[in-house]
């Protein structure tokens, strides 16, 4: 894979591709995971003529925190900032769990830049306070 130059709110962020560039599938991780939890899908994907990448959220993997609490428009935003930094307009997005959120997040804020969304193990609404501790 790939490592892909991006800066989000003035900091990297790692995004990782493979595949030739066309059709891009961009894969939102859980928490408390990184986007190498999608290393062996990647290949896959690739292999079916998607340009498949994966991006750290903000202190995740190998992005460094925000320094302020990170929201899910923000985790939005970095995706859209993944998608310019790949050259792509539109994208599949898939997210799982926090990724989900993320997704929903996009879908909001650029939902001409979605093509098509897979939401795993996730819900529309914010998680209960009880699963917080």
């Amino acid at each position: 894979m790939e490592e892909v130059p991006l800066r989000f709110e003035g900091r990297p962020a790692r995004l990782r591709a493979e595949g030739a560039p066309g059709r891009t599938v961009l894969l939102a991780h859980p928490f408390p995971l990184d986007g190498t939890c999608w290393d062996e899908l990647v290949p896959g994907c690739a292999a079916l003529g998607f340009r498949a990448a994966t991006v750290d959220a903000p202190g995740f993997g190998g992005t460094p925190p925000l320094g302020r609490p990170c929201t899910m428009d923000d985790l939005a935003r970095l995706l859209a900032a993944a998608l310019d930094a790949l050259g792509a307009r539109t994208a599949a997005l898939v997210g799982c769990s926090m990724g989900g959120y993320a997704l929903m997040a996009f879908w909001r804020l650029f939902p001409e830049r979605m093509e098509r969304a897979g939401l795993l193990c996730t819900q529309p609404g914010a998680d209960p306070p009880e699963a917080k501790q």
